[in-house]
């Protein structure tokens, strides 16, 4: 008799421990979100709202819609070739094994009270998977349940569906996510607005045989969307309005329309100021700064602050500084983006000709001369080509100026001088005897005693003024002979000579004949 109280005893012991041998997890708010980065891994503690549950008490083919029947503690440390049967920590992830005596999962719980059109996001993956082909060809699926309460039995939804695969892993601290999908569901309505409803991931066998793969789930996230404008409750910073979300338009409302953390800022875009890009100007010059006519009112800005009286379209300015307008139109203002003006100094465009303008010396233009200048030459409107130092020396009668830039690419063009040839009329054959003339090139004269120990030079130009011929006397004595060979390639003709030292200037003409 005592030995069939006992048993009877036991039997409602065990009877009482398997219903009350499962832990409900407390419900969670909305939203909801776990990624489990704080879990360590050798962690043995559920984060908030989970729970590893024993489902069954052995894998099976069948989908389970009961239980649980008990809990199962979180193992530490595990890794793909952890073989034991249970909720395991896989570094970062929570994940279950089935084995011959568990069929294990994992359970949420949510509380949705007053949240609407809720939907759970997730990542499954494999951790273990023995498949080899041959002893182990065991192929599970892993899918998502809910309950509402902590009695109702349990629907599957089928859109998470996730088969395992071929792809072996069993390395020891392997924790690698294999085969890893994202799932991403809209709960049924019966969910909606409910105390506690209840989520669980588990598994059941498909086909196969052999060692089973572990699953193992990660960055969860439940979450409503409660005025159904396509926006859940993390994103959208008015879930009980439709028009107001990320994606909606900003209107002058005094509302964050589009839940930018701004109010009406993009009720009203300022257009871009034009011309666009860096201005730089050359000192003097101005440039007139443009937006759009047509809105309410304008007020320009220059380096942050009000321009007193720029309330136009359109500014014009020489000064440097970063300008911007602001733009209303009636209701919305909005401040359009920073257009810099820089303004750098122009080149100076001094031209100097320290030898005279006419030919019948040598002519030396020079224009402005700076650190970082650059030249061209131009002759009655045409560029020289080469003529690009400060200094030129023309050779031809015609008006001539020079464009000079300077590092920052401003440029300035200087006066134009006039070149002038020099005229059979400028000169005079006083005080010099050319022989003999005419001659074949080579033509001879004698100095006197006004070029005594100085040094001359001799040019010798035709009858335009341009010079055919130079050649420099060094230390000039009175009594010397002087030659001036041409060269063969000057033709026959009338040639202009002049002698120069630094007292008396003397000039002649000959006679080439070939």
């Amino acid at each position: 008799m005592k030995k069939r109280i006992f048993t009877l005893l036991t039997s409602l012991f065990l009877l009482s421990g398997t219903i009350i041998a499962q832990t409900d997890p407390t419900p969670q708010s909305l939203p909801y979100e776990q990624d489990f980065s704080a879990l360590v891994h050798t962690s043995t503690t559920y984060p908030d709202g989970i729970q590893g549950w024993k489902i069954g008490s052995a894998s099976t083919a069948t989908i389970v819609t009961t239980g649980p029947i008990a809990d199962h503690t979180l193992t530490a440390n595990s890794s793909a070739s952890s073989t034991a049967g249970g909720v395991h920590n896989y570094d970062g992830k929570i994940g279950f094994l089935p084995s011959t005596s568990t069929n294990p999962g994992i359970a949420l719980a949510i509380n949705t009270t007053d949240a609407y059109n809720i939907s759970v996001s997730y990542d499954i993956m494999l951790i273990r998977n023995p498949y080899n082909g041959t002893t182990n060809t065991r192929i599970n699926e892993a899918f998502l349940q809910y309950r509402v309460g902590t009695t109702d039995p349990w629907t599957t939804i089928d859109a998470t569906s996730y088969v395992s695969n071929t792809t072996t892993q069993t390395e020891s601290g392997n924790t690698t996510p294999l085969h890893a999908v994202n799932y991403s569901i809209l709960l049924p309505a019966a969910c909606e607005d409910q105390p506690v409803v209840e989520l669980r991931w588990m598994n059941h066998e498909v086909s196969g045989s052999g060692s089973r793969p572990s699953f193992a789930v990660d960055n969860i996230s439940v979450v409503q969307d409660s005025d159904n404008d396509g926006f859940n409750a993390l994103n959208d910073c008015d879930d009980n309005d439709p028009s107001v979300h990320p994606d909606a338009s900003e209107i002058c409302n005094y509302i964050d329309d589009n839940c930018d953390g701004n109010i009406d800022e993009v009720g009203l875009t300022a257009p871009a100021i034009e011309p666009s890009g860096i201005i730089y100007l050359c000192k003097p010059d101005a440039i007139t700064l443009s937006v759009p006519a047509g809105y309410a009112s304008y007020q320009w800005m220059k380096n942050g602050n009000p321009l007193a009286g720029e309330t136009g379209n359109t500014y014009t300015t020489n000064k440097p500084g970063y300008y911007q307008v602001e733009v209303t139109n009636g209701l919305c203002s909005d401040v359009s983006a920073v257009q810099a003006v820089a303004v750098t100094p122009s080149p100076y465009n001094n031209i100097s000709a320290p030898n005279g303008t006419s030919l019948c010396t040598p002519v030396k233009l020079k224009a402005s001369n700076q650190p970082g200048y650059s030249w061209q030459w131009y002759l009655d409107g045409g560029m020289i080509p080469g003529a690009t130092n400060y200094l030129y020396n023309p050779t031809v009668a015609g008006s001539y100026y020079c464009t000079i830039m300077n590092a920052y690419g401003c440029t300035k063009n200087t006066a134009a001088l006039d070149v002038t040839a020099c005229r059979a009329s400028e000169w005079s054959n006083a005080g010099i005897i050319l022989y003999p003339n005419p001659g074949n090139g080579t033509f001879h004269f004698t100095a006197d005693d006004t070029y005594s120990g100085q040094e001359a030079s001799v040019y010798v130009s035709d009858v335009t003024g341009k010079m055919v011929y130079a050649q420099v006397l060094e230390n000039v004595q009175a009594g010397d002979a002087i030659t001036i060979a041409l060269p063969d390639a000057i033709p026959a003709g009338i040639y202009m000579v002049r002698i120069e030292s630094m007292t008396h200037i003397r000039t002649g003409s000959i006679s080439v004949q070939r």
